[in-house]
């Protein structure tokens, strides 16, 4: 009996003890811009969104629209021209046409009214090789997709699915 007491002692104690407190207005207040851009190997058009982010501890409490928005990208150090394509409640699309190379540096830097400039860059990965695409379809309705690549393991270079 002395044993049980001890155990739920002992559970009592680790259940307190694993408590974390923590207080989100260390944020600092100020909005940012989110950018979005996902860079692909010979295509000929780039898409770019860019969206206003209101910081938890704003005191504005709608975003509204970005007023004086300045977008650009650059590849390889060289500005690239760039179309607006739309805009709604959620951020503006952009786009140019211009083909990517494996290797090229690609930034894209962003700043409107009452948000903190911000800007995204990355180098251009080479496209997957021997890209395989497997779809099967489970008895619950349920479809499971499979991708497999080969990739240089020794090389530092991420993709997205």
């Amino acid at each position: 009996m002395r044993m049980k007491k001890t155990i739920v002692l002992l559970l009592s104690i680790l259940a307190v003890a694993c408590e974390m407190e923590f207080d989100i207005k260390d944020t600092d207040g100020r909005d940012r811009l989110m950018i979005t851009c996902v860079p692909y190997v010979n295509n000929d058009i780039i898409n770019i969104r860019v969206s206003g982010v209101k910081s938890i501890n704003s005191q504005i409490k709608s975003s509204g629209a970005l007023s004086n928005l300045n977008v650009s990208l650059l590849i390889d150090g060289v500005e690239q021209i760039l179309s607006q394509e739309q805009s709604d409640a959620s951020g503006y699309s952009f786009y140019a046409e211009s083909k990517l190379k494996a290797g090229q540096h690609l930034r894209v830097e962003a700043e409107a009214d009452g948000y903190v400039s911000t800007y995204a860059e990355t180098i251009v990965p080479d496209s997957a090789q021997d890209l395989e695409v497997t779809f099967n379809k489970k008895e619950d309705q349920n479809t499971r997709i499979g991708v497999t690549y080969s990739d240089d393991p020794g090389s530092e270079d991420y993709y997205g699915i």
